[in-house]
């Protein structure tokens, strides 16, 4: 039975001193907790009237906003309170948004992988690899598939890296539409194919059969001259109809209770339209908000009018995709040895301190060892898309090993010891038991160390990155900038117009990629962890 503390007995209940020290302090705490909320709440409200224009806006423009929008979500909000539905709706609607963001990701990405040298490593890396960690443990001679693996990556890699000209060739005489459809759409679709017979859903099934059909519609598309290319469209409907289904499709079998949650995403769409709608029925003018669409599809200028953030956007997806590529795998492979394999020796626990120590270097010092070694002495450029995401990949890089090993470190050594019980070697106890037992933690780790690479500016002043520039680049070796760069280049314009409106509608841009890499972690690992 455990003991209950009451309020009056965590404050001090001995004595009268004791009780009012113990109130003091507690209420000190909660003062600066909520110094520190509202202080960042008055701030975001600040730059966020900035970016909106909300302060020229037509006073009828509120009400018919408040009638629309506010109102019925407000209403929704009190019905489904406290209720399973109110948890349904928060999980759709950051799903469907990060559903959408995934879906840009993948755009972008694809701007630089053209889809013959996708499907070459596709072919040469990726499938083998599939069916070496499917299949593998059949070969009795290898101890698990483990190693059949890593060596079949490493291999298919390299094959497909000295081949990639001659093979990019032969991709060459196929339609790009149809690369992506065999080598994409077709493993998307088999993968919700296998979500849907595992779980027993129907929609991850329907929405594979639309996924294929959309990408063949696409393609026919251009082929009679409708649509000049279908890579992006293709693109982002890969990366958003996945997550969306299984967020949806979740939510939809919780039960007709929970199911109400799901009215969430068309009452807030319904009620935007119907905002757009009724202005423009009763001529009520719209604020003309910094944060527009043509905001996001437009380069740096001198006119604040035509100023946009696309080429700093595409540069951090950039920066992003290379950090994944360099920095997952050594940090996770690197914490996995330390907790699972290393011996607890003077090297070990010298590499650990240092880890640590690591972690806590300023950003700078990233910079100068970025120029130095990655730009200078590998000689891949300064100011390059990869000199900048390898450089940033070196100072999250500590904070991902840290966060993984802390990971793995909570698993409980009774879970390895029942599994070496039962045969299993150490890697499969690695692969089958501790890593899945961990992999929320890792995952939340690796994300909240990319949110905070996305915002440095340091380290990319160090190796040149430039503070502007015309055009999102085109391949590793282009000149890049970030976000956090551009604004802070918009800040020293003369025109007031930048400094206030322009450059609030980028903090508010950052701010809401963030934090939304932040609510993709939060997200992740609550329904990781219900499993």
């Amino acid at each position: 039975m455990g003991i209950r503390t009451n309020e009056r007995e965590w404050v001090g209940g001995s004595s009268t001193l004791a009780r009012i020290r113990g109130g003091a302090f507690k209420y000190v705490c909660l003062s600066t907790a909520l110094f520190g909320i509202v202080t960042l709440f008055v701030l975001l409200a600040y730059v966020a009237i900035d970016a909106v224009e909300l302060r020229e806006a037509d006073p009828a423009w509120f009400a018919i906003v408040g009638a629309t929008l506010v109102f019925p979500i407000a209403l929704f909000g009190w019905r489904v309170r406290g209720t399973p539905a109110a948890d349904v709706a928060k999980t759709s609607v950051g799903g469907v948004l990060l559903a959408a963001g995934l879906g840009c990701f993948l755009t972008v990405a694809f701007t630089v992988v053209t889809p013959y040298v996708w499907a070459a490593y596709v072919l040469l890396a990726v499938a083998p690899t599939v069916a070496a960690a499917r299949y593998g443990d059949r070969f009795e001679r290898l101890d698990g598939s483990g190693p059949l693996v890593m060596a079949t990556v490493a291999l298919g890699v390299i094959v497909a890296t000295a081949l990639l000209g001659p093979i990019t060739a032969i991709l060459g005489l196929a339609k790009p539409w149809i690369l992506y459809l065999l080598t994409a759409t077709v493993p998307v679709a088999g993968a919700l194919l296998w979500w849907a017979r595992t779980r027993d859903d129907h929609a991850a099934g329907v929405a594979a059969a639309l996924t294929v059909a959309a990408t063949v519609g696409l393609g026919l598309l251009v082929e009679v001259g409708a649509l000049e290319s279908a890579g992006a469209p293709i693109a982002f409907l890969l990366g958003f109809v996945g997550p969306a289904t299984v967020v949806l499709a979740d939510g939809y079998r919780r039960g007709p209770a929970a199911r109400i949650g799901l009215l969430a995403i068309p009452i807030i769409l319904g009620g935007a339209v119907a905002a757009v709608v009724a202005s423009l029925l009763l001529g009520v003018p719209m604020p003309n908000p910094w944060l527009r669409p043509e905001f996001f599809q437009q380069g740096p200028s001198r006119t604040p009018e035509k100023a946009g953030l696309y080429p700093p956007i595409v540069g951090s997806i950039f920066m992003l995709i290379v950090m994944i590529v360099a920095v997952f795998p050594l940090g996770v492979g690197a914490a996995i040895y330390l907790e699972e394999y290393a011996t607890d020796n003077w090297l070990t626990r010298l590499i650990r301190i240092n880890l640590t120590n690591l972690a806590g270097v300023p950003s700078v010092v990233y910079g100068l060892l970025g120029l130095a070694i990655i730009a200078r002495h590998f000689g891949f450029g300064r100011g390059t898309v990869i000199t900048a995401g390898l450089t940033v990949g070196l100072l999250v890089l500590p904070i991902v090993i840290i966060s993984t090993q802390e990971a793995i470190r909570s698993v409980p050594n009774s879970v390895r010891q029942a599994s070496y019980g039962m045969g299993a070697s150490r890697w499969q106890t690695t692969r089958e038991v501790v890593l899945p037992e961990a992999f929320p933690g890792i995952l939340t780790g690796t994300i909240l160390a990319l949110g905070r690479a996305i915002g440095e500016t340091a380290p990319l002043i160090m190796i040149g990155a430039a503070t502007s520039v015309s055009s999102a680049p085109d391949s590793l070796f282009g000149t890049v900038t970030a976000m956090p760069l551009q604004i802070f280049s918009w800040r020293s314009y003369f025109d007031p117009d930048f400094r206030y409106g322009v450059v609030a509608a980028g903090v508010i841009t950052l701010l809401v990629i963030l934090l939304g890499m932040n609510a993709a972690a939060i997200i992740l690992r609550n329904r990781l962890e219900k499993r």
